[in-house]
């Protein structure tokens, strides 16, 4: 249980000892034996000797333990059957191998926030304790949602939360504190401020590509839609044509022109053409 203590030291920093006594004995009396089994303590566990949002910060914690893993399939066996499927599924010589690529699904974990990129006024504050400027937390969030996203272009609220995470282990002044406590593990701001980095990250490249798609649309139907043009408009479609209609010529074009000269030299407004 000394694991578990030590947790939720972190936690609640200012809890007396007295009452973590009293909470350590509740837990193994409701039958937590290891750190695994915090998940299923429910606030009302927790209430007898904790206040309401003493207790709720800790189930807020705790439930984070309750994700399973994914099994991950190696890279190589993934390339190997994608290799496989390509060369039974096509018999000319000519086809390509294509390499399947695999994101590991702890990469989160070994994740290295790229510190040396960030703002040096950013790096004092925090290596001073001074909570970041917004405008210096914004350039943290941006370098670092670049450097993810080269790895995973969607990571997920789960893994971006771990790297969070990271962050205020590494600086605490990124903790969200409320009343001189973290709260809801320190990390919810931060996580939050990637989530929505990444919704407009994948915005713009989704946006970017239903463009292309688009320009390319419209360059194949380029050929119809100069067939279907003429029938979308009013007047004459075809000023000087090369080829004259059956019985004219370029002598009987002139003539019918002349004649329009003088007939409408003499006509005045409301009259009406006798043929």
């Amino acid at each position: 249980m000394e694991i578990i203590r030590s947790k939720i030291m972190k936690i609640l920093p200012s809890l007396q000892s007295n009452i973590l006594d009293s909470l350590i004995k509740i837990l193994q009396d409701i039958g937590v034996a290891a750190e695994d089994d915090l998940k299923y303590v429910q606030e009302s566990d927790l209430t007898t000797v904790l206040r309401p949002i003493q207790a709720r910060k800790l189930i807020d914690v705790w439930k984070q333990l309750d994700s399973v893993r994914t099994v991950s399939t190696p890279v190589t066996n993934t390339t190997s059957t994608a290799s496989h499927i390509l060369a039974s599924g096509s018999d000319s010589s000519e086809s390509t191998p294509v390499t399947v690529q695999s994101i590991p699904i702890d990469w989160a974990e070994d994740y290295a926030i790229p510190w040396q990129n960030m703002p040096e006024e950013l790096l004092k504050d925090l290596k001073e304790g001074r909570r970041p400027t917004p405008s210096g937390r914004r350039e943290f969030i941006n370098i670092t949602a670049q450097s993810i996203y080269k790895i995973c272009p969607k990571p997920g609220k789960k893994n971006l939360s771990k790297i969070a995470r990271k962050a205020v282990e590494v600086y605490p002044s990124f903790s969200d504190v409320w009343c001189d406590e973290i709260v809801a593990g320190g990390c919810e701001s931060l996580t939050r401020s990637f989530v929505v980095k990444f919704e407009n990250l994948n915005r713009r490249d989704a946006f970017s590509s239903v463009k292309r798609k688009l320009k390319q649309a419209e360059k194949d139907d380029s050929n119809n839609d100069r067939q279907l043009s003429a029938s979308s408009k009013y007047g004459c479609l075809n000023w000087q044509p090369k080829i004259l209609p059956i019985g004219e010529s370029s002598e009987s074009q002139i003539e019918k022109q002349n004649e329009m000269i003088q007939i409408s030299s003499i006509m005045k407004p409301g009259d009406e053409l006798n043929e």
